[in-house]
C-alpha cells in the first residue's frame, strides 16, 4: 500500500498538480492575511488561515512519503518549505494564549511569523535557482569587501561620535547611533540633513570643518565605496550568464576539434590512395 502511494506521489503529473495547488493556496493565504488586517478576529478568515496551514503540513507528509525521508531532505527547497511551515505553525499558538498584558509581546511575535508563509511563493518563480546561485556568488564575492566597508563605517562612527556627540546627540550621541548615521550617509541618505544639524548655530570655521568632513565621508563611502560594492555584486550576478556562454564555447571547441580530426583522417586516407 505504501509503495503504491509512494509511486503515485512520485509521479510527475501528481507533483505538477500539487505544485499548482500549493501555489494557489499560498496566494489565497496572502489574500486571507491581508483581509485579517482589516477584519481582525473574523472566525471565517481564521478558519481559512488554519485550514491552509494544515494543508501545508499535509503536503510535507505527502512529499516525505513520495520521496522518502532521505530524498525529501536532499532538496534545499524542501528545507525552506519545512522551515517556513514550522515557523508559521508556531503562529497558531496565539489562539491558545489567553489575552492579557503579559502575553501581548508573545502574540505580536507569533503574528510576525505568520507572514513567512508567503515566502514559499519564491520557489515558483521561473529560473529562481539561477537567481539564487547568482545571489550566493555575489555574497561570496563581496563578503570581504562588505566586512571592510563595515569596519570603515565603524571607524568613521567612532570619530564622528567623539567630534559631534555633544553638538548633535540625535545623530552621534553614542557609537551605535553614530554608526547608523554614518551608514545613512554612505547610502546618500540624509547627506545634507545631518551636516546641517551638526553645523547649525556654530562658528563659521566650525561649519567649514563640518562641511569638509562630511564631503570627504560622502565621497569615500557613499560614492566610491557603495559604487564599488554594487559593481562587484552586478558582476557576480551577471557571471552566471557568462558561465552558460563559456559552456557553449567549450562545446563548440570540442566539435571543431572533432571535425578537424576527421578532416585530417580523410586527408591521410586520400594521401595513401594517391
Amino acid at each position: 500500500m505504501i509503495s503504491k502511494l509512494r509511486d503515485f506521489f512520485k509521479s510527475e503529473i501528481f507533483r505538477k498538480r500539487l505544485d499548482y495547488f500549493i501555489l494557489s493556496l499560498i496566494l489565497l493565504n496572502a489574500v486571507v492575511m491581508v483581509l485579517q488586517c482589516y477584519y481582525p478576529g473574523d472566525p471565517v478568515l481564521q478558519w481559512l488561515d488554519t485550514t491552509i496551514l494544515i494543508i501545508f503540513c499535509i503536503e510535507i507528509v505527502v512529499k516525505i512519503i513520495g520521496l522518502t525521508w532521505k530524498g525529501y531532505w536532499s532538496d534545499s527547497w524542501n528545507w525552506f518549505d519545512f522551515g517556513v511551515t514550522m515557523i508559521a505553525l508556531g503562529a497558531c499558538l496565539q489562539s491558545f494564549i489567553p489575552t492579557g498584558e503579559s502575553t501581548l509581546n508573545a502574540i505580536f511575535t507569533l503574528r510576525i511569523f505568520r507572514g513567512f508563509r508567503f515566502f514559499r511563493v519564491l520557489r515558483f518563480i521561473p529560473n529562481i535557482d539561477s537567481i539564487m546561485n547568482g545571489c550566493r556568488r555575489a555574497i561570496t564575492s563581496t563578503s570581504v569587501i562588505i566586512l571592510a566597508f563595515l569596519i570603515t563605517a565603524f571607524i568613521w562612527s567612532i570619530i564622528a561620535c567623539n567630534l559631534f556627540g555633544s553638538v548633535a546627540p540625535g545623530y552621534f550621541k553614542d557609537p551605535l547611533t553614530s554608526f547608523y548615521s554614518i551608514f545613512r550617509l554612505f547610502t546618500v541618505e540624509g547627506w545634507y540633513e545631518i551636516p546641517n544639524a551638526v553645523a547649525r548655530n556654530q562658528p563659521e570655521w566650525y561649519q567649514t570643518i563640518v562641511k569638509l568632513f562630511f564631503s570627504v565621508l560622502l565621497f569615500l563611502g557613499g560614492i566610491i565605496g557603495m559604487s564599488f560594492i554594487n559593481s562587484i555584486i552586478i558582476d557576480a550576478m551577471a557571471s552566471d550568464n557568462n558561465d552558460e556562454l563559456m559552456a557553449h564555447v567549450k562545446e563548440l571547441e570540442l566539435k571543431i576539434d572533432k571535425l578537424e580530426a576527421k578532416i585530417d583522417r580523410l586527408m591521410d586516407k586520400k594521401g595513401q590512395i594517391n
